[in-house]
């Protein structure tokens, strides 16, 4: 049973909406690119573990995927958490290109790639710590469960190598569901009832954080640096806002509806809410009036009335994109009609 699906991770949202708000020129923006790219690339790897793992039953087995946990004064992350009545599966995922050996002597994992090496994070490693940091957490409350792990490699074309001893917990995303099989060979008694591993579920979804960092200052960029305006998506050229919708005077492009990813990247890199004042300064609208049918379009909650009225983020970041796909799928519809 999914109890937590994976999303597109914030920070990626929000990479991807600074790159989109910064200016062309910005020194930063080929660091930005470069990090977009290998999160994407994770993502996807994760992607295909939850594919794999929909083969399990779900009467039997109860997936929590991307939970950010809190742990003394920090956060720890597990990629995929696996539930059973018998034990508990921390699941590492990893994209990496190349040779990927896991030498269990160091700790490490190390990258050939033509004539170079490189050495990660160790994903067992990782999922060993997630154990003991677990295990913390579900002692007050909880009989003591065996726990296990894996390290899910999601490119099928990356040739895995290892020592004997980590041989039984690393495998590609495909393999995922058949080394679990095995694992589970081992645990043959029940700890827990299955009302317990959903307390369990229920317990680390109320513990759930998800993670809200300024981005900006992973790349020494301040708010200073955040354009204003509408950009042309073809040419980088700022685009002039023209009887209800915004034209490119370089590429005549026009788009009726580039002012609603503006306000979501606005929620994602600023805050989660603006006013009236703000929003027309955001995508160059010519007085308030506009930016205020604008805004209705959107049907934002709000607090507050009049010129104090402030408009507030729809739903959590993770589903900014459903929603902004909802509403632009729903104002073709009523277009058509």
């Amino acid at each position: 049973m999914l109890m937590k699906e994976r999303k597109t991770p914030i920070r990626l949202l929000k990479g991807e909406a600074l790159l989109r708000n910064i200016s062309p020129k910005s020194p930063a923006k080929e660091e930005i690119q470069s990090d977009i790219a290998r999160q994407r690339s994770g993502y996807w790897g994760e992607k295909q573990l939850d594919y794999q793992l929909t083969l399990l039953p779900d009467d039997e087995y109860v997936i929590l995927n991307d939970l950010r946990l809190p742990f003394k004064t920090t956060f720890f992350q597990i990629d995929c958490l696996v539930l059973t009545r018998r034990v508990l599966y921390v699941i590492e995922s990893k994209t990496i290109k190349g040779i990927l050996f896991f030498d269990s002597k160091f700790d490490q994992l190390i990258r050939t790639q033509g004539e170079d090496e490189e050495a990660f994070e160790d994903p067992i490693a990782q999922a060993k710590n997630h154990i003991i940091q677990l295990k913390a957490l579900l002692a007050p409350h909880f009989p003591e469960v065996p726990f296990d792990y894996l390290a899910s490699i999601g490119s099928p074309k990356t040739l895995l190598k290892s020592d004997s001893s980590n041989i039984p917990r690393v495998c590609h995303s495909y393999n995922t569901v058949h080394k679990l099989t095995k694992l589970e060979k081992h645990y043959r008694k029940d700890i827990l009832t299955m009302d317990q591993v959903m307390d369990i579920a229920r317990l680390l979804l109320q513990l759930h954080t998800p993670w809200n960092g300024n981005i900006l200052t992973n790349y020494s960029l301040t708010y200073k640096d955040y354009v204003l305006g509408i950009f042309c998506p073809i040419c980088n050229r700022k685009l002039a806002y023209r009887q209800g919708k915004w034209e490119c005077n370089s590429c005549n492009t026009t788009n009726k509806d580039a002012y609603i990813r503006k306000i979501f990247d606005y929620f994602l890199l600023r805050e989660q809410q603006i006013s009236n004042a703000a929003f027309r300064v955001l995508t160059g609208l010519p007085n308030g009036n506009a930016s205020y049918q604008f805004l209705q379009k959107l049907n934002l909650p709000s607090k507050g009335t009049g010129k104090g009225k402030i408009y507030l983020a729809p739903c959590p970041m993770e589903d900014y994109e459903q929603f902004i796909k909802d509403l632009i799928d729903k104002k073709k519809k009523v277009t058509k009609g």
